[in-house]
């Protein structure tokens, strides 16, 4: 990697990248580990890590934004936002933070920071990173140096989305979660008539890859982290990025409402605000409570922006309608919020942890989700005519769960890379079919249909094509 020293010649130091992957590792299992060069005093601390557990568990995680900062002193407070997190929950299995991790993403010096402060705290706590803007570009008036250093600092994939910066696009399940890290970099726009006017093919591609990633788990919750979100009314929203605010609303949120995601992580406005369910970019305000105080079954999508890890805080853009937002509010103390998930309720407790002052609770939140699965399509069929692929299948007999729509995917995929497909159900229609053109019939094909309910999928049903 290169890093990039502020200085009259612009000299450039080189920096190794060393990365490892641990595999075979047992469920539930903690493990130790260290990095070091062989030599008797060339080994850093030990740290640890806890696998996933073969069954769901109740968990914890954190999750914060924005450490962006370009001296040592201010990146000391991302440290303290971290180690007092992990102080706090006890045992969080990772820590998701959404982006501009660091001001300037060409300077190495940033990175050290960053990453060197909370050495402790990253050994015993994996990260979850997510692009923001400041990992690719800069805005402090010196020139932007491309570089890959996001990539770089971390072990993520690499090729998952094609265009998309490095690293940039990744899923991984825990416990009975989904959570996908989406690239916000990308946009689209609309002219004055609110029509579609120019798009990135790179974010119709990551609407491809979530579609894919939904229809393919069988789990309860699912979370988007995102840097850029549709559901701001801060300064940069207000002052500078309207236009991509109505283009997400048009074109991102209707995507998130068809996935059933539970809760969209933003960030880019250094702000605390929390969303009310949102459906079809309106928010429900009359939402069902248990006696717990949870909010049962809920239809669309909580955003929440967790204000800022660090030193840098923006405030709302005046006159600009929040009318999406539950709260929406600068307290002017950086910030983390706790999530977990127990059994059928997902909870989020955010907590401002300004230095030299106690942990304060700031705002709650709780849903309690008593979906169940839908039964599985029948009576599934693939034949082939000629160059097209007839898929045909019948809404399950047995009413478990209402259905809503069906997802397909095949699963080699050999259809198109992140091809998958999302058919309505329609009230009074049993028997759906969906034909794909141009299959080439002399390979062998393995599309899996699932009934999709309120949220959840059914268990799968497998129909196939020659030799497998």
């Amino acid at each position: 990697m290169h890093g990039k020293r502020r200085s009259i010649l612009q000299e450039k130091t080189k920096f190794a990248s060393h990365k490892v992957t641990a595999d075979n590792l047992k469920p539930g299992t903690s493990y130790r580990y260290r990095a070091g060069n062989g030599d008797a005093d060339g080994w850093g601390a030990i740290g640890s890590f806890t696998t996933d557990h073969a069954d769901n568990r109740d968990f914890h995680f954190i999750v914060g934004s924005d450490s962006q900062a370009s001296s040592k002193s201010t990146f000391e407070l991302w440290q303290d936002t971290f180690r007092r997190a992990i102080d706090h929950i006890g045992d969080p299995k990772f820590f998701i933070l959404t982006g501009d991790l660091v001001d300037n993403g060409d300077l190495e010096s940033q990175w050290q920071w960053f990453l060197g402060l909370p050495q402790q705290e990253l050994a015993r706590v994996p990260l979850v990173p997510v692009l923001g803007g400041h990992e690719v570009k800069d805005y402090d008036g010196d020139e932007t140096t491309e570089n890959n250093n996001f990539y770089n600092h971390f072990n993520l994939p690499k090729d998952v989305v094609k265009g998309t910066h490095d690293g940039s696009v990744y899923a991984f399940e825990y416990g009975d979660a989904l959570f996908m890290q989406f690239n916000s970099q990308f946009e689209g726009g609309l002219n004055k008539k609110g029509e579609l006017e120019w798009v990135d093919p790179e974010f119709n591609a990551q609407l491809d890859w979530m579609r894919n990633q939904v229809a393919k788990t069988d789990k309860k919750w699912k979370f988007v982290s995102l840097h850029k979100g549709p559901y701001s009314a801060g300064d940069n929203a207000g002052q500078w990025e309207d236009g991509r605010i109505q283009f997400y609303k048009k074109y991102l949120v209707p995507v998130f409402d068809e996935l059933g995601i539970d809760i969209v992580f933003e960030a880019h406005d250094h702000m605390y605000m929390r969303s009310y369910q949102m459906l079809n970019d309106k928010p429900i305000k009359n939402v069902v409570k248990d006696k717990e105080g949870n909010v049962v079954d809920p239809k669309g999508s909580v955003y929440l922006m967790t204000n800022s890890v660090g030193g840098k805080f923006y405030e709302k853009h005046r006159g600009y309608d929040d009318y999406f937002a539950v709260i929406d509010a600068q307290p002017f103390k950086k910030m983390f919020t706790d999530v977990s998930i127990s059994n059928d309720v997902l909870k989020f407790t955010s907590y401002t942890a300004a230095k030299n002052e106690g942990i304060k609770k700031y705002d709650e939140y709780s849903i309690k989700r008593t979906d169940g699965k839908p039964g599985k399509v029948e009576q599934a069929n693939l034949k082939f005519e000629s160059r097209d692929a007839i898929l045909s299948w019948s809404r399950p007999a047995v009413a478990a769960e209402p259905v809503r729509g069906f997802r397909i995917y095949e699963q080699d995929d050999k259809v198109g890379k992140n091809w998958s497909l999302y058919v309505p159900a329609l009230p009074s229609q049993a028997e759906y079919s969906y034909v794909l053109k141009n299959i080439d019939s002399k390979q062998s094909y393995r599309f899996v249909i699932k009934a999709v309910g309120a949220r959840n999928n059914s268990d799968p049903v497998q129909v196939t094509h020659g030799k497998q």
